[in-house]
């Protein structure tokens, strides 16, 4: 009888020398991969504060509109998202809040495609109210879902002001009023 008390005595010590292991292996393995995804996270601020960074120099530099990167290439599937600046440089007349809206049209494929592509969806433009002589950031996000892989989409870009007497919407930018920004599937 003293003999299998011993050895449930032993099996649950190895037992506890088990949990205690296994708890132990556990608790690194969340560590690590918190800190992997931590660094993941930094590298993308980082890159955001790069982004953001070019496009207030562009705005300083006397542009109304700013888009720093105008092509990205990434997965089928995956939406992409592209930053624009806009500084409010409006005459004292238009008011001293304005209302800007980023107009982007479905983006269409690059070439001559037999039969013609769908063009790729956006998911989201924005409207936003700039004070006087301010700027702002904003983003655009474009679906990739429906595309075609190996193929560039072109997408334009045309950002408006809202009229403040009549509230019709009224371009913004000096000469040509479209800018691209192209998204290439791999």
């Amino acid at each position: 009888m003293r003999r299998m008390h011993k050895k449930a005595i032993e099996l649950s010590i190895n037992f506890i020398v088990i949990m205690i292991f296994s708890i132990a292996i556990l608790s690194s393995s969340f560590l690590l991969v918190n800190q992997f995804f931590g660094k993941a996270e930094a590298m993308k601020a980082r890159l955001d504060s790069d982004t953001e960074s070019k496009i207030r120099s562009m705005l300083v530099s006397g542009e109304r509109v700013a888009i720093p990167v105008q092509s990205q290439e990434i997965g089928l599937g995956k939406p992409v998202t592209f930053a624009i600046g806009i500084s409010n440089i409006l005459r004292d007349d238009n008011g001293p809040i304005n209302t800007f809206t980023i107009g982007i049209e479905p983006c269409s494929a690059v070439g001559d495609h037999t039969p013609p592509l769908p063009a790729l969806e956006v998911i989201y433009s924005p409207t936003i109210d700039i004070k006087k002589n301010d700027n702002q950031i904003a983003l655009f996000v474009v679906n990739t879902k429906g595309g075609e892989r190996l193929v560039t989409y072109k997408c334009d870009v045309k950002v408006q002001y809202s009229d403040p007497v009549t509230g019709q919407l009224k371009d913004y930018q000096l000469g040509e009023p479209i800018y691209k920004a192209y998204v290439k599937i791999k």
